[in-house]
């Protein structure tokens, strides 16, 4: 049936990118990524895993797209390009439900994948980015002026030019509605961050209802609620 061949075909693309499947568990693919430990220098392997076997939440006959996730000790640096090369060749990989949705999750600032080129001038910058920032705070990056969206979708040039632009937007343009989690959407909804300071975000319906998800809107308020 359909589904069956969309799986062989993933499977197909999986091994001309250097994954092999398991003998133990069919469908459950798995890379060794080469690096060198930032720590102490020495030569390091980890893995890569894309599992086209579902999961017990989501079974794959309701998702066909691989689930992709890295070993405990393989750096995010090293992992996010290989996440981003598998959606150039087509795989639609995805991530966990963290991962997407969860304040603490690697895609919650983001409005989808990114594709590893500059969004302005088309530059490859797949092994330029820090992909790194993607595993800290937005909201306490967001206070230090500093866009994940940006910072991961832009060259150094580009990405100048995008907070230039930002800037003129949020201080000459009354009614800048750009949605200030993913970056595209209109922003409908003014969130507060902190009280005091009052700072407050614009977000669209999607993206407010992401930092709704968990008890506190967000890590700074439950922070703040502490403090009180």
């Amino acid at each position: 049936n359909k589904l069956w061949f969309q799986m062989l075909e993933t499977g197909e693309k999986l091994k001309k990118l250097g994954y092999e499947e398991t003998y133990t568990k069919p469908n459950l693919f798995l890379k060794k990524i080469k690096f060198t430990s930032e720590e102490n220098g020495e030569k390091r392997e980890e893995v890569v895993f894309a599992s086209l076997m579902g999961t017990d939440i989501i079974p794959i006959w309701d998702d066909p797209r691989p689930y992709v996730w890295k070993s405990k000790n393989l750096p995010f640096k090293y992992f996010l390009p290989e996440f981003i090369l598998l959606k150039r060749a087509g795989c639609s990989p995805r991530g966990s439900f963290y991962d997407e949705c969860e304040p603490g999750g690697w895609m919650f600032g983001l409005d989808g994948i990114p594709s590893g080129y500059c969004k302005r001038c088309g530059k490859d910058i797949l092994n330029l980015v820090n992909w790194e920032i993607l595993n800290e705070d937005f909201f306490k990056l967001y206070r230090k002026g500093i866009h994940q969206n940006i910072e991961v979708n832009y060259c150094e040039t580009c990405k100048n030019i995008e907070y230039a632009m930002r800037e003129y937007r949020l201080q000459h343009v009354e009614d800048f509605k750009i949605c200030e989690l993913c970056g595209i959407k209109d922003a409908q909804i003014k969130h507060h961050i902190t009280y005091n300071p009052e700072k407050v975000i614009r977000v669209c319906r999607s993206c407010h209802g992401k930092i709704h998800h968990k008890e506190f809107p967000n890590p700074l308020w439950k922070e703040k609620r502490n403090q009180d």
